[in-house]
């Protein structure tokens, strides 16, 4: 055979070719001062933190441009626009408050019916009753403070009296 036959390839293969190793980028302080609201990440360094969604980011392929585009992200820039407004009171997150009324009224008839010494049962219609006695009143309408509501009260007030006596003074001032 000829030497132009024969098959060198396994011989004459290009050479393989390392896969270039990515260098990805790093937090620096300059994002901070640029951009206040971006920290450092404790997970990982490659990664910033947004102290406006409370939320890690990689900025590893962009570097600062990473930081930019999350700045412009729906995301963000809703939650930016909530950090503007007013803090609300922390009363407003419970509604007892419209109902401060109502609980007055079931704490002093709860304790009408201990001081007289009244069978519970009384309790049971009570309701009904301040609702035809007084047709106008909301808190009369809202009242609920059947037998079972007030034994819980009772007990309550009664677990430790000075505590309930303090209570109820609350209630009724």
């Amino acid at each position: 055979m000829s030497d132009s036959n024969v098959d060198n390839s396994e011989s004459e293969s290009p050479p393989v070719k390392a896969k270039k190793r990515k260098v990805l980028q790093k937090y620096r302080a300059e994002y901070a001062i640029k951009y206040p609201v971006i920290a450092k990440c404790s997970i990982d360094e490659t990664c910033a933190h947004c102290k406006v969604c409370r939320c890690n980011f990689s900025i590893g392929h962009g570097g600062i441009g990473d930081v930019e585009k999350h700045i412009r992200t729906t995301k963000h820039t809703t939650k930016a626009g909530n950090v503007d407004r007013p803090m609300r009171k922390i009363q407003q997150f419970f509604t007892y408050s419209k109902y401060l009324g109502v609980i007055r009224a079931e704490a002093l008839f709860t304790e009408f019916i201990m001081e007289h010494n009244l069978p519970l049962a009384c309790a049971n219609h009570a309701g009904p009753l301040f609702r035809k006695m007084f047709p106008d009143s909301t808190i009369a309408t809202k009242y609920g403070c059947a037998r079972t509501k007030t034994s819980c009260v009772l007990e309550t007030l009664a677990a430790d009296d000075a505590k309930g006596i303090a209570i109820l003074n609350i209630l009724v001032a």
